[in-house]
């Protein structure tokens, strides 16, 4: 009689499941457009009733630099649902970050867009021979906000900093080791022995001495950049028109 054989379950393993991190709110308008509204939970602590209660005037001074820089125009009114903020937009455009009533952090932005388009401003304003050069306003980043301002906006003024940083770099010393055939600073003779010693290599000459020099670390970290933005420009070849 043959014998059925069982087969075992594989134990489960005890997996944590992986919850993606919570996307902070972005608040997106046109510039002279349609009030935007703010939602109260997202800024506000939990209260036992929902809305702004005793925290609007908070929210509206904690960010009243960020409204101001936008051309903002903060609104107190009354809802179905007791006291809203609504944002009523001028005519400037860009991000700013939006902070908590309570703690004050950064936990929010607003965008405002043109209305007629990122490409169709840069379409008037390269039949009309106009330029204009975005400011970077002196806040935190906006969460988010890199995803809805395309890159040939940002290039200029962010390539105009690097270059502004470069300029303004100081030489400075600092160690450097390498094996050269004349003494220089302090030999590594511990390294000479066990190295060019053993392999008959005598005139190789492990030093350790202070070299002028810029920054290795800020000169990658700008490589870096100007390498994203070529690459972020690149990439509007095939869709978005440049101006």
């Amino acid at each position: 009689m043959p014998v059925r054989r069982r087969t075992r379950r594989p134990a489960s393993l005890g997996r944590r499941s992986y919850q993606a991190p919570r996307q902070r709110p972005l608040l997106s308008g046109a510039d002279h457009g349609s009030p935007i509204s703010i939602p109260a939970d997202e800024f506000v602590p939990r209260q036992q009733t929902p809305g702004w209660g005793p925290f609007a005037e908070a929210f509206l001074r904690a960010n009243e630099e960020a409204f101001r820089a936008l051309e903002l125009r903060p609104e107190l009114g009354a809802g179905t649902k007791g006291m809203v903020i609504r944002l009523h937009p001028g005519g400037r455009t860009g991000a700013a970050p939006l902070r908590s009533a309570q703690t004050g952090h950064v936990v929010g932005g607003v965008v405002i867009r043109p209305r007629f388009g990122w490409s169709g401003v840069g379409r008037v304003l390269s039949e009309v021979g106009w330029h204009a050069s975005p400011q970077f306003i002196d806040l935190p980043l906006v969460p988010g906000s890199g995803r809805e301002v395309p890159p040939w906006v940002l290039a200029g003024p962010v390539i105009a900093r690097l270059a502004d940083l470069l300029a303004h770099v100081r030489r400075g010393y600092r160690q450097t080791q390498e094996t050269l055939q004349k003494p220089r600073g302090k030999i590594l003779w511990a390294e000479y022995l066990a190295g060019p010693m053993r392999t008959g290599k005598w005139h190789h000459l492990p030093c350790r001495f202070p070299e002028l020099s810029n920054d290795p670390n800020l000169r990658s970290l700008v490589r870096w950049c100007l390498e994203h933005i070529r690459r972020a420009l690149t990439g509007l070849e095939a869709g978005i028109p440049m101006p």
